[in-house]
């Protein structure tokens, strides 16, 4: 038993669940593409959301019952703020990629989006004035490359869907530099709570407003796509990611996540029997190459390891 329990705990263990992490991920676009079959996009949206939003409270409960996280005003306070703000950004990227989902393949949804990984950086040069390493400028360049050879048709004119998915990343960029400024101050799980409850308030009010048509026929119809998304993809996928994040380096995690835009395009192929052209697949190369460049980081001078927590 001890030796079950020292695993669960290694850095290997962390690994495998990031790299689960990121096939949930890659494989939600093709189902979240099959929910747009019998739903519109921000009723769909709100659904999931809504379910990710039940999940996390339950798993919020069962630890604050263990470890009393997350009590006080103070600490309820700083979670509503940093929830709304987190809960806006992953709002406005998930409705984004599902509008997106509507005009293009949910592989090349996926492997745009991924660049969100490369405009973190950039974001907070513009935002925070941080030092942005070179390689980044790299990872950008090869990114627009990437951007190019993956959407461009004969003509030179870019598919909306994928211009949309680019636009998602930037979302997802404010939504990751957000919850960096955030997760310090809060509990990791108590702030994907409430971040979950203000994106499904989002959708909800923009399906309201924007949507007719949705009917229980289609929800029933379309309810494996509905549960999978907002369970397994945000909240078991989410959950996994907190656990193993404490017990790997961040430059590692970066880059099992980032495998995401390949499980993406992986279940495109074996779910909705999408295809790509050779220029396409030269276009992901680039994209996948700049996520990886992104997270390369310097080596410490000899002498001075990096501290491992155990």
């Amino acid at each position: 038993m001890e030796q079950e329990n020292s695993f669960l705990k290694s850095r290997g263990a962390a690994n495998i669940m990031l790299l689960l992490t990121a096939l949930l991920w890659g494989s939600s676009y093709s189902f979240r593409k099959m929910g747009l079959e019998h739903m519109t996009p921000f009723f769909f949206n709100f659904l999931r959301f809504l379910i990710a939003f039940l999940f996390m409270a339950l798993l919020m409960m069962i630890l604050q019952r263990r470890t009393r996280i997350g009590s006080g005003k103070r600490d309820l306070k700083i979670h509503l703020i940093g929830g709304f703000f987190s809960g806006t950004a992953i709002a406005t990227g998930a409705a984004i990629q599902q509008w997106a989902l509507l005009t293009t393949t949910a592989g090349k949804v996926g492997f745009i989006t991924s660049l969100y990984t490369v405009f973190v950086p950039v974001l907070g040069l513009l935002i925070f004035r941080t030092q942005v390493k070179k390689q980044i400028w790299v990872a950008v360049g090869a990114a627009f490359i990437g951007l190019f050879l993956i959407s461009a048709n004969k003509d030179l004119s870019i598919i909306p869907g994928d211009a949309a998915s680019f636009a998602a990343a930037v979302a997802f960029g404010f939504h990751i530099i957000i919850v960096g400024h955030y997760s310090p101050k809060t509990d990791g799980i108590m702030l994907s709570t409430f971040q979950m409850f203000f994106g499904c308030l989002w959708n909800l009010i923009f399906a309201l407003l924007f949507e007719e048509g949705n009917t229980l026929a289609g929800v029933s119809a379309g309810w494996f796509p509905i549960v999978y998304t907002g369970v397994f993809s945000i909240g078991v996928a989410f959950t996994l990611q907190v656990f193993a994040q404490k017990r790997t380096t961040p430059s590692v995690a970066a880059i099992i996540m980032s495998l995401e835009s390949v499980f993406a395009v992986f279940f495109g192929v074996l779910l909705l029997s999408e295809r790509m052209t050779l220029m396409q697949t030269i276009g992901c190369a680039f994209i996948f190459g700049a996520v990886l460049v992104a997270q390369v980081e310097k080596k410490k001078p000899p002498g001075r390891p990096e501290a491992i927590k155990k």
